[in-house]
Order: structure tokens, then sequence, then C-alpha cells
């Protein structure tokens, strides 16, 4: 996360909660607002997949990338192309 919220700090956003789990396969997510948007970035260890949801009601999905690896270059490029892609 910390690796994450560095690159993140070229852009205008505000991470407002994480949560990692070494039980699930290294899974986490991540909450962020940006331009006035509430969106939640998950990474799914097991499958390698990393989706990006915006909040309305509920979270609905937008945007998601297969990985090849869960590589920490490949996932924290992935994540930084989504947040700025997308919102």
């Amino acid at each position: 996360m910390v690796e994450l919220a560095s690159k993140m700090a070229s852009i205008p956003a505000l991470i407002l909660e994480h949560s990692y789990t070494y039980e699930a396969f290294g899974s986490w997510w991540l909450t962020l607002k940006r331009s006035g948007k509430t969106f939640r970035l998950v990474f799914d260890g097991r499958d390698n997949r990393l989706s990006i949801e915006e909040s309305a009601i509920n979270w609905q999905e937008k945007a998601s990338k297969q990985l090849s690896s869960n590589n920490d270059v490949l996932v924290l490029d992935t994540c930084f192309s989504l947040i700025t892609g997308y919102t």
C-alpha cells in the first residue's frame, strides 16, 4: 500500500481506507475519492485480477484487467492506469 500511495501522490486522489488479506492469496482492496466520486480498487490474489468499481448505491464494476502475474511493479502500474484512465 505504501508503494501505491507514493505512486498516487502525483494525482489528486485521496485514499479513504484499505484492507489486505494474506490468507486470501494476498487479496486487497482500497477505497479512494477522486473528482468528487468514490471508487474501490480490488485485487483478487487468487485470480490475479484487478478491478475498479464506482460507488452509487451499490458498487458497480467499471473496468477490470486480468494480470499475467502478481508482480508488484505490474500490479502498481495497472492500478495507476485504472485510476487515471477511468476516474
